[in-house]
């Protein structure tokens, strides 16, 4: 038990730096994917984002320009590499596809936020401009949408991509060394 104890916080501890240090070029991977599904909806054709440190700038034709928090939306990485490091023989077998693809995963949720965060602050933190665009309703979605996420849903989303990608193998590692009992 006190292995895994270890295990996990040496995984938080990498992904911290992973997070920390590899934010701006991982905003600079997501930027344009989000792009494309905001550029979907006619108020933000033509939107720019432009990744800015730990931040991703939101500019447009029709649109005042703002500015996300990248950083906030993505570090549930921490709590990723942290499980993940629990898990025994991660970087054998097909444990490393499991851990690769719950990385696709949890990266298409990074881009589907910043999405989401994108339309919640332009929904409800720009005044008159906010309430001129977007309907009481559609205020409520998106701040609902956003709450969401940032309370519980980044870590469920990055518990999830655990439990179903490192499921097997966590079953394995946890009941290895104990002997099995006999039915009587």
């Amino acid at each position: 038990m006190l292995t895994k104890v270890f295990r996990f916080a040496i995984g938080c501890a990498i992904g911290f730096l992973v997070w920390r240090y590899g934010t701006p070029i991982y905003a600079a991977a997501v930027a344009p994917l989000a792009r494309v599904f905001l550029s979907a909806s006619r108020l933000f054709a033509g939107t720019r984002l432009t990744p800015a440190g730990m931040n991703i700038e939101i500019s447009g034709p029709s649109i005042p320009p703002v500015r996300i928090p990248f950083s906030e939306l993505t570090y549930n990485v921490i709590l990723f590499f942290g499980l993940f490091a629990t898990v025994r023989g991660l970087f054998r077998d097909r444990s490393v596809i499991r851990f690769a693809l719950a990385a696709v995963v949890l990266a298409l949720t990074h881009v589907f936020a910043t999405v989401a965060d994108a339309v919640f602050v332009y929904a409800t933190r720009l005044g008159t401009w906010s309430n001129a665009h977007f309907s009481p309703f559609e205020q409520d979605f998106w701040t609902a949408a956003d709450y969401v996420y940032r309370i519980g849903g980044m870590f469920a989303i990055a518990f999830a991509c655990w439990v179903v990608a490192a499921g097997p193998a966590a079953l394995r590692s946890a009941s290895a060394g104990r002997p099995s009992r006999a039915r009587g």
